[in-house]
């Protein structure tokens, strides 16, 4: 396993170079106040849309040139940071580092079902009855949603985050976090519209990089989106066998914080429709090439979340003796239980891929 580059962020670089098509879809919501624009935003890059590996297209200027001249747009991370997972309870979130675990400053009395973070040290929290919640490093929290859509993780390109909300079986949309340019108001865009016959499974971002699970008649699939929400080159995983149709065989999927790589679960029923088995897979977005095929849930066991960090996956599943969470390092098969300082998991967990500043000076 010493060979494989998924973990190893300083000897790979991202080949594919996704830069958004800014101004490509409808508004469809927007807030009456301006968002501010905080320093550790860069600035928007001229909207741009990748077209092949090494290569972008500038389409106001007509150009090709190589994807190496271009930024990336995303905010560094500390190289000694480890990632901390976010586990949402309900006692709060909880973090959990290697060999410790703690509560998150100021998110004690919530119930959150799921947790992001925006990469600069701030939260965007969803509550079942309170709705959705952007939490930023500084200032006042702002309810970004409270028509009961789902929070399914937040992205990050040319400059800024933008939440991902489901607003039912098939539409996604995306919501601007912070001001992309000076006196710019929140903008929610309909991101991605599924097809009548599938239902959202399961969804993960990074960059500018949406994998999506769906539900059909038959057994589903994996695919994968870019920031202008239109679908990407990126070669699918294989369907596994279908043993049940109408049940997906892709049970959840994670992209690694980097966007370099993609961890997914692979499941199987018995006669019933209950699971029979779940299998781990991780595989980099530019090889068609699967490895680490792991078994994490037997009869019964129901992975309800799994997140990538690049070297480390965290999932949780619920079975007869209840809910757990656990963290598997790639590179090895170490497992280790996650204390959730006795509160019981009520969602989806995450890493967080920067240092979470809440409540800080």
């Amino acid at each position: 396993m010493g060979a494989m580059s998924v973990h190893s962020h300083d000897q790979r670089r991202l080949k594919l170079k996704l830069l958004a098509l800014l101004f490509g879809a409808l508004t469809l919501a927007s807030a009456c106040a301006e968002l501010e624009r905080p320093a550790a935003y860069a600035p928007a890059p001229t909207p741009s849309v990748a077209i092949g590996e090494g290569q972008v297209s500038d389409e106001a200027a007509g150009e090709t040139f190589s994807a190496e001249t271009v930024d990336d747009f995303v905010p560094s991370t500390s190289i000694d940071y480890t990632p901390l997972l976010l586990v949402p309870t309900d006692n709060g979130v909880v973090e959990a580092g290697p060999g410790s675990s703690a509560a998150t400053e100021g998110l004690v009395d919530r119930r959150p079902v799921a947790v992001y973070d925006d990469l600069v040290g701030g939260l965007v929290v969803e509550e079942s009855t309170v709705g959705v919640t952007y939490l930023p490093a500084q200032g006042e929290p702002q309810l970004i949603d409270e028509s009961g859509s789902a929070l399914l993780d937040v992205g990050y390109w040319d400059g800024a985050p933008r939440a991902f909300l489901q607003v039912d079986g098939r539409r996604i949309d995306r919501v601007q976090l912070v001001a992309e340019q000076a006196g710019d108001e929140r903008e929610r865009r309909e991101h991605i519209q599924l097809a009548d016959d599938e239902t959202l499974v399961d969804f993960s971002a990074s960059r500018g990089i949406q994998a999506l699970i769906v539900q059909d008649a038959e057994c589903g699939d994996l695919r994968f989106y870019g920031a202008d929400g239109n679908p990407l080159d990126i070669a699918s995983p294989p369907l596994p066998e279908c043993t049940f149709p109408g049940r997906p065989s892709f049970g959840a999927v994670a992209i690694s914080r980097d966007g370099e790589a993609v961890a997914y679960t692979t499941v199987t029923y018995r006669g019933d429709g209950t699971e029979a088995g779940t299998d781990l897979v991780v595989r980099e977005l530019a090889s068609s090439q699967p490895f680490f095929p792991y078994r994490i849930g037997e009869n019964l066991d129901r992975i309800t979340s799994i997140t990538f960090d690049g070297s480390r996956i965290a999932y949780a599943k619920e079975s007869a003796g209840g809910s757990t969470v656990t963290i598997i390092d790639v590179t090895g098969t170490d497992e280790r239980p996650v204390n959730t300082l006795g509160g019981t998991l009520l969602g989806t967990v995450s890493f967080a891929r920067n240092p979470i500043l809440l409540g800080s000076e």
